[in-house]
């Protein structure tokens, strides 16, 4: 399970690395998005399984989007 995991937080930071390459934004703007969220959610509390959807859902949170205006609106 432990590799799993591993390769689970490998895959969605080389998603987010991607995302940053697509666009002229800030490179590595989803990683710090996602280890700022959890730093926060250490401070109120959140038990493993809630940081590490807390951890996915920052890390992917412009998935959507392919643009900065797109980002922006």
């Amino acid at each position: 399970m432990d590799q799993f995991i591993t390769n689970y937080f490998k895959l969605l930071s080389s998603l987010s690395l991607a995302m940053d390459f697509s666009s002229r934004g800030v490179m590595r703007h989803h990683q710090r998005v996602a280890l700022i969220a959890l730093q926060i959610g250490k401070l109120y509390g959140l038990n493993p399984n809630q940081l590490e959807r807390l951890f996915t859902a920052a890390i992917l949170h412009d998935a959507g989007s392919s643009t900065w205006e797109e980002k922006i609106n």
